[in-house]
This record gives C-alpha cells, sequence and structure tokens, in this order.
C-alpha cells in the first residue's frame, strides 16, 4: 500500500463527511406519505356489486391488535389505535430499525 501523507487523509474523510452530511440533510425534509392499514379482506365481485349504504363488512382482526404503519408501501413500525380529541391517531409500540426504515424506503414495490 502506497504511503500517503496524514494530513491527505484527514483532509480527504473530513470531506467526505461534510458531504455524506450535506446530502443526507436535502432530503431529511422530503415528505413520505404514511398509511395505516386497518384490515383487509377479499370479497367477491358479487358481493362488491351488492354493497349499498349501511353494509358492514366484517374483518378478521380484532380490535386490540397492533395496526402496521408503512412508510412507501412498507411496514416500518406498529401501534396501538388511540382517540385523540374527535380523530384517530396511531400510538407507535415497535419502531424497525433506522437501517431498516431508510432501506425500505427505497425498495419499489
Amino acid at each position: 500500500m502506497p504511503d500517503v501523507p496524514k494530513e491527505v487523509n484527514k483532509k480527504d474523510v473530513h470531506n467526505d463527511t461534510d458531504l455524506k452530511n450535506r446530502d443526507l440533510s436535502r432530503i431529511l425534509d422530503i415528505e413520505i406519505p404514511l398509511s395505516v392499514v386497518l384490515s383487509e379482506k377479499k370479497m367477491s365481485l358479487k358481493e362488491i356489486i351488492d354493497l349499498s349504504t349501511g353494509f358492514i363488512i366484517e374483518f378478521d382482526k380484532t380490535i386490540n391488535e397492533p395496526l402496521d404503519l408503512y412508510a412507501n408501501n412498507q411496514i416500518i413500525a406498529n401501534g396501538i389505535t388511540v382517540k385523540v380529541g374527535e380523530k384517530f391517531a396511531l400510538q407507535v409500540r415497535q419502531v424497525g430499525s433506522l437501517q431498516q426504515t431508510i432501506k425500505s424506503l427505497g425498495e419499489k414495490k
């Protein structure tokens, strides 16, 4: 391995770190849509056509089961439903690692 002066190594590392921080700061303000899926169900086309006002669709998931929080169609966390004023909310109980979250935001589905 060639002998490289320490000043050059420090400068290169410093510039590389600055570049990474600058690049990362440019994307941190990007807004990403989040979604929570209460439950899923398959219905026949006939059942869907027969839907009318007041029709109740039952799902398999119970009220107390945790819900998944999605970003970019990837699960990044889960939590439970809570009421905040008159609005529905999700209280996060478990979050994936930062690396998993960042990786999932870049994956295409």
